[in-house]
Formats: C-alpha cells, sequence, structure tokens
C-alpha cells in the first residue's frame, strides 16, 4: 500500500484532502489520491437498485438512484453525477469528479445489463477511454466485495491463498491457518504485511504495517456489505 494524502467523501461530497497520510487501500469512506487526473474505470451492478455496488479493476463503485432518473456513484478516486436519459433510461449521462480535476462519461445499457460507455476530459464525453461498468457478483466464503476502514476491497480464493485487489493495490493472504490470515501487501514500490482474523463469515480484522512490521500502520477492518 502506497501512501497518499487521503481526501474524505461524506454522503458524496469531497472533502479537502486530510492531513493525514494512509495507504490508498482506503477508499470507499476515503476518495483517494490528490493531484491524479484520470477517472477509474468502475464497474456496477443491476441499475435502479438503490445502494448497491459494482466492482472493477480500479475498486467498487456504490449508487445511490436519487429522484428524476438521477444516480450518484461513489469510486475509490471520485464520484460520478449522473442523469438517465433516452427511453426506460438505456442511457445514463455523467460528470465526474476528482480533486480538481473532472470530465464527462456516458452510458448506454447492454441486453446483459453492463452499462457500457466512454469517459473525457472538461465536456468531452471522449478521449480518455472506455469504461464499463459490469454487475457486481455476491461471492461465498471470503470471495467477494468487503468494505474496509482503509476502502473497498475484493477477495478471490486460489487453494489455501486469498488474494485481494484493491483500486490501487493488491494482497496474498495464506489461510491455512484460518481464521488466522498472514498476508503481504504490494502497492506500487511499497509493500508490507497485514495480520487478520476472520471473526465470522461477514467481519475480519486485525492490523497492518510497512516493510517487516505487520501492526506498525494501524487497525484493518473487514465487513462484508449488505446485498
Amino acid at each position: 500500500m502506497s501512501y497518499a494524502r487521503a481526501a474524505c467523501v461524506i454522503a458524496f461530497g469531497v472533502l479537502g484532502c486530510g492531513g493525514q497520510s494512509a495507504p490508498i487501500m482506503a477508499t470507499v469512506a476515503v476518495v483517494a489520491s490528490c493531484g491524479e487526473t484520470f477517472p477509474t474505470t468502475a464497474l456496477q451492478t443491476p441499475p435502479h437498485k438503490t445502494g448497491r455496488q459494482y466492482t472493477s479493476e480500479w475498486g467498487v463503485v456504490h449508487r445511490i438512484d436519487s429522484t428524476n432518473g438521477k444516480w450518484v456513484g461513489a469510486y475509490p478516486r471520485g464520484i460520478l453525477d449522473c442523469t438517465e436519459t433516452g427511453e426506460g433510461g438505456e442511457t445514463s449521462l455523467c460528470e465526474w469528479h476528482e480533486g480538481g480535476s473532472n470530465g464527462r462519461a456516458t452510458f448506454a445499457r447492454t441486453a446483459e445489463g453492463k452499462l457500457s460507455g466512454t469517459w473525457g476530459f472538461g465536456d468531452e464525453t471522449e478521449g480518455g477511454g472506455e469504461w464499463t461498468l459490469v454487475p457486481m457478483v455476491r461471492g461465498s466464503g471470503l470471495s467477494g466485495a468487503w468494505e474496509t476502514n482503509w476502502g473497498s476491497a475484493t477477495i478471490t480464493l486460489e487453494g489455501q491463498r486469498a488474494h485481494i485487489v484493491s483500486a490501487r493495490g493488491t494482497m496474498d493472504c495464506d489461510t491455512s491457518r484460518k481464521p488466522n490470515l498472514t498476508c503481504d501487501w504490494t502497492e506500487g514500490s511499497a509493500v508490507g504485511k497485514a495480520e487478520l482474523v476472520v471473526d465470522s463469515d461477514r467481519v475480519i480484522r486485525g492490523h497492518w504495517g510497512s516493510g517487516p512490521s505487520s501492526t506498525d500502520g494501524g487497525e484493518w477492518i473487514f465487513v462484508r456489505p449488505d446485498g
């Protein structure tokens, strides 16, 4: 987990960067790294569902539907402010905001329920790249999407290993001594360790550290979201 100044998102409103360094795995109640200028590609679950989560290679997006076809999505690096257009809300026109950077995006719903689109800077909805939102599937056991005090994470099990992915980092854990998990995380050039305990199928808790330490960073709590 590399370190960056964190910016909190409260009710999808972005506050200024705080003065405390935090691992960038911290992005759900935390929208991350000030100064970066491109929107993350977000993936979603079914449209027209309130309070649902959506996964992507860039992390988890959280969608809240409002009235008159409007919806807001918080993703690890910023927020989307969208209005459904077209018959039945088949398309959405959005503005994305990440710190001092902003732009637009447009999405069209496919037969599979995906939102397929593009994004751009400023008033452009193209030029930045593709942006495809795909329904998130709830996992079983430890697999699936989790919320943590350092942001959203997705866990995939492979034998006696758990692979954890966030917007900016990865972590691999040995599950052979479950409920105890011993983990190594990487984010850019930064590395560290974590010691976690599976309290239940909905809660994992423990500590993380930098370099050879697994405790000097602080507490790390995973909670499986509803849905």
